[in-house]
């Protein structure tokens, strides 16, 4: 798997940081660092920086679903490709962030609103799925903002196609 490497500096406690930190999640932050954070209305938008820059920052207070290395070792280097491009980057990172923080506690079989539309969740015996993703390790606290491991990747539907 050819997956650009995260190249920023972070505070070591925030969400980026603790990505960066913990040696099983290089490929979320490339993919972090790639995709970019605008706001305002449509055709009015204002450019705040990468992803990965916003998931750095105090009062951040999102929650993302972490896909492993492992869970982007398993694509074809075909969907990689098409993540990472500039014009699918951020949609692939919005498929992976609550505009909330969500600890498993809180976690209930339906519905839940990422930044880029709504993913399904259960809850069973053998623990918490997102999307078609199990949560392998939950809870992983940041300070500003919580980090859920999963083992799958949520791909964009442009790039599975």
């Amino acid at each position: 798997m050819a997956v650009p490497t995260p190249s920023g500096n972070y505070d070591a406690g925030s969400v980026s940081g603790r990505l960066a930190g913990d040696g099983r999640f290089d490929a979320i932050l490339a993919l972090l660092e790639r995709a970019q954070v605008s706001a305002g209305p449509p055709g009015m938008q204002e450019a705040h920086g990468t992803a990965a820059e916003s998931a750095d920052r105090v009062g951040w207070d999102h929650t993302l679903f972490a896909p492993t290395d492992e869970a982007f070792a398993a694509l074809d280097q075909q969907i990689i490709d098409c993540m990472f491009d500039a014009e699918q980057a951020t949609g692939s990172v919005r498929l992976h962030v609550l505009p909330r923080l969500l600890t498993s506690a809180e976690f209930a079989s339906g519905q839940v609103q990422t930044i880029g539309g709504n993913v399904s969740m259960g809850v069973d015996a053998q623990g918490a799925s997102f999307a078609a993703a199990r949560v392998v390790e939950p809870d992983m606290a940041a300070t500003n903002g919580l980090i859920h491991a999963i083992d799958t990747v949520n791909v964009p539907p442009a790039c599975t196609r």
